[in-house]
Parts: C-alpha cells; structure tokens; sequence
C-alpha cells in the first residue's frame, strides 16, 4: 500500500501532466486558429486588391471617355455651327 507521501508525489505527477497537455491542447488551438486567421487576412487583402484594381480602371476609362467627349463634343458643335 503506498504511503501518504507516494500518494501526493503521483498525485502532483498526474496534475502536471495534465497542465502539460492542456497547455498542448491550447497551443494546438492557437496555432489552427493563427492558420484559418492568415488565410482570412490573405483573402481579405486579395479582395481589396481587386477591388482597388476595378475602381481604378474604371477611374480610367471615364478619363478617356472624358477625353473623347471633349475631343469630339468640341467637332459635333463645331458641325452643328457651320
């Protein structure tokens, strides 16, 4: 029969493995959650990278249509005129 000093000396030994595998467990958790976090960040930056992509070439296209109306809205009075 184990004495009462044996007793406490597995007892701390189990205890600690426990909060050795608890603190694993968490650890575990912490570094999924970082993984499905980065992707999420990842995908968020390619969304508004998209985003930014579109907004400026529509930026553009209405520069040269701009352009254009002025180019040729000058020639259509000019006709209109004469």
């Amino acid at each position: 029969m184990p004495s009462k000093e044996q007793k406490k000396l597995n007892k701390r030994e189990e205890n600690e493995k426990q909060r050795i595998m608890e603190q694993q467990k968490e650890k575990n958790e912490k570094e999924w959650e970082n993984g499905t976090d980065k992707r999420g960040k990842m995908r968020k930056q390619e969304k508004d990278e998209k985003q930014a992509y579109k907004m400026q070439q529509k930026l553009e296209k209405q520069e040269i249509l701009e352009q254009e109306e002025a180019m040729y809205g000058n020639k259509k009075l000019d006709y209109l005129i004469t």
